[in-house]
């Protein structure tokens, strides 16, 4: 659990690195961080592509960009065994809930 640990984008893109070996992780908790940043959709994107694994991710109160949820989409659709992504209290606007629910 890496919930409310002050994480911020450049963690994540570390960690990409490390569940692109992954093959017992099921659940990722990254709630309560700072998310945003300059590189982050492609980081998010990364995190998502790289690992097979994941059943379920938690972003709820992170802080998530318009570009972070572009990431989060486009890397969504390549997870086939994520069942549950929370993103609840993340304030996302209109335009990328949109691009979300298009990419699913």
């Amino acid at each position: 659990m890496l919930s409310k640990c002050g994480m911020k984008i450049g963690a994540v893109y570390q960690m990409a690195a490390i569940l692109s070996r992954n093959v017992t992780l099921k659940n990722l908790d990254l709630s309560h961080n700072n998310l945003h940043g300059g590189h982050s959709p492609k980081t998010l994107n990364n995190l998502f592509n790289s690992n097979k694994c994941l059943e379920s991710i938690n972003f709820n109160e992170s802080m998530l960009c318009d570009s972070n949820i572009k990431g989060i989409a486009k890397g969504f659709t390549s997870m086939s065994k994520l069942q549950k992504l929370q993103i609840a209290g993340c304030q996302i606007e209109d335009k990328s809930l949109m691009l979300f629910c298009d990419a699913i």
